[in-house]
């Protein structure tokens, strides 16, 4: 078969396939365009999920007839002057107008401030029609409509209109936080209206508006230099973790990445800290020269190759462990990076050890005990083991929160398989020592083990946990009153301990008090608001039960030689 030279219309399309795969690529693309001809304000439209309709207007250079014509053409660009060895724009391949126009609809109004008028350019399904003057604004409006009419198998592979339309999100809640000096604004028939003013310099305050208010109370901020590197960002402290890693968002150099190197250095910055099965949340920028990061790996450009990949990733697992351990200026955050990384090491040290931990009650409305299942804690934010009492508790908190009042909540941590016969009878009692370390964290007010207080209520008959022989010739109890704990030591059953936590002083209303002069005074405590802290508490009380079971075993290890 001899070879020949495909038209350029399939060339097109197949480098289409590569660079668009679905209406979120597209999007990218232009929006991308837009931020390097120096846009300050884009509005991205949509109907269809994209596939419809996909419009993108930004207030940027414009471009002139001449231009546009170059614009639709393969490989034209004004982003390559100093070649591939140092590229600090979004875009330089000159592939993404050309490929769109060769799959779909596409329009290309533009305007130089110092025009008098605009011109449009259309290209569909690859066919270029002739420049024509156009009356417009400065900038540009980039339309592309009917997406892959032109390759109709590609549409087979695109999902629901919803879930392409949140990709598109996605994309525009990506570069909302890269550029906090652009305004961003997505709207569209399939979607409520999404708006991101301008915060200048305060990235932080663009974070916010993106992830919300939460993520800015348990943010702690980076910034770290190693060999003209820089990382800085912020990263949430342990506590504050989520089911998955849609909320850990990379840049280089102002690019959004998802480069594997730098996922896998998250992970192990949050290693010892990170509860199993759960992600941490970050957002982090990594500064460097553009000679030493490669950008040009993949046509999506997601993907970057690091000259020295080591520095890269031993600066972020070192600046991130460094920023938990200073805690960010808080307390709080300090001692919560300390102890659920204590949490990790103890549990590594006895063998078989499982220590889960619970929310079982906020404010007044408690579990169904009859539901419990440790499958459903991580599938929702508040680490309950009920799916039903969820819903109640986003009604009951989100009135909380506007209300700017806060309420208290009952942790219950589970630790199973722990060595019978450790801790001791007189001094240094395991239980004693669990409620010592759960009374340290902050804002905890009371401690049971086992029933605890309801223990009050039953008779001795009642308390006893009685056992017999099962049928594998060992020990079973029938019962569980204890707690795992008798007289200071472990019987060999789960150990259970609850703890309550009180609501946070950081309320809106006032509150009557005295001042330092003995004057009756009306004060209201600002700062850092938070409705149940309680939720945070989860890993935390894990991580200190932990604690004092690692720290019994290793007292017995030590006393007798005993090593299971």
């Amino acid at each position: 078969m001899a070879i020949k030279h495909l038209p350029e219309t399939l060339i097109n399309q197949i480098a289409a396939g590569e660079v668009i795969e679905r209406p979120a690529s597209a999007a990218k693309e232009l929006i991308e365009n837009a931020i390097d001809a120096g846009a300050t304000r884009i509005e991205v439209a949509t109907a269809g999920g994209g596939l419809a309709l996909l419009r993108i207007t930004d207030n940027g250079c414009g471009m002139g007839a001449d231009d546009l014509e170059l614009a639709v053409q393969r490989h034209c660009t004004s982003k390559l002057d100093n070649g591939l060895q140092a590229i600090s724009t979004l875009g330089f391949r000159g592939e993404a107008l050309p490929s769109i126009g060769s799959v779909a609809r596409l329009a290309i109004t533009s305007r130089r401030a110092d025009a008098d008028q605009g011109a449009e350019i259309q290209v569909h399904g690859g066919k270029v029609s002739p420049v024509r003057p156009k009356a417009a604004n400065p900038g540009t409006i980039v339309e592309v409509s009917d997406l892959f009419f032109a390759t109709p198998a590609r549409l087979k592979f695109m999902k629901s209109e919803k879930a392409e339309a949140g990709a598109i999100t996605e994309v525009v809640r990506r570069m909302a936080i890269a550029f906090p000096g652009i305004r961003f604004t997505l709207s569209g028939s399939d979607r409520t209206t999404l708006e991101f003013p301008r915060t200048g310099d305060d990235k932080l305050a663009r974070i916010t508006q993106v992830l919300g208010k939460e993520l800015e109370e348990n943010a702690i901020a980076i910034d770290a230099e190693r060999e003209g590197v820089t990382l800085s960002g912020f990263a949430c402290i342990p506590a504050y973790h989520r089911s998955n890693s849609l909320q850990q968002y990379f840049f280089v150099n102002g690019r959004p990445v998802s480069d594997k190197l730098l996922f896998s250095a998250l992970r192990g910055a949050y290693a010892e800290a990170m509860p199993a099965g759960r992600y941490p949340v970050a957002v982090l920028d990594i500064t460097l020269d553009p000679a030493l990061v490669d950008v040009n790996v993949h046509p999506a450009k997601s993907d970057v190759r690091f000259r020295d990949p080591g520095l890269v990733r031993g600066l972020i697992v070192g600046g991130i462990r460094e920023a938990l351990a200073r805690g960010g200026g808080r307390s709080s955050a300090r001692e919560t990076a300390a102890r659920v990384a204590a949490g990790g090491l103890a549990r590594k040290v006895v063998p078989g050890l499982v220590v889960r931990g619970a929310l079982v009650q906020i404010g007044i409305h408690k579990i169904n005990r009859d539901n419990w299942d440790w499958a459903e804690v991580d599938r929702n934010p508040f680490f309950s083991p009920d799916p039903e009492i969820v819903p109640v508790w986003e009604e009951y908190l989100s009135g909380i929160r506007k209300n700017g009042s806060s309420v208290g909540a009952v942790v219950e941590i589970v630790a199973e398989n722990v060595p019978a016969g450790i801790g001791a009878p007189i001094y240094g009692k395991l239980d004693q020592d669990i409620a010592a370390n759960l009374m340290s964290i902050n804002a905890v007010k009371g401690v049971e083990i086992g029933n605890g207080f309801h223990a009050a209520e039953i008779t001795g008959e009642e308390n006893a946990d009685e056992m017999r022989i099962g049928p594998d010739g060992k020990p079973v109890f029938l019962s569980n009153h204890a707690g795992g704990i008798l007289g200071g030591i472990s019987t060999g059953q789960p150990v259970i301990a609850r703890f309550a936590v009180k609501p946070t002083s950081s309320i809106l209303t006032e509150r009557r008090s005295i001042d330092a002069d003995g004057n009756e005074v009306d004060i209201r405590t600002k700062g850092r608001h938070d409705p149940c802290v309680g939720i945070r508490a989860v890993p935390v009380g894990e991580a200190m039960v932990a604690c004092a079971i690692a720290d019994h075993y290793l007292r017995d290890r030590g006393q007798t030689g005993r090593l299971k």
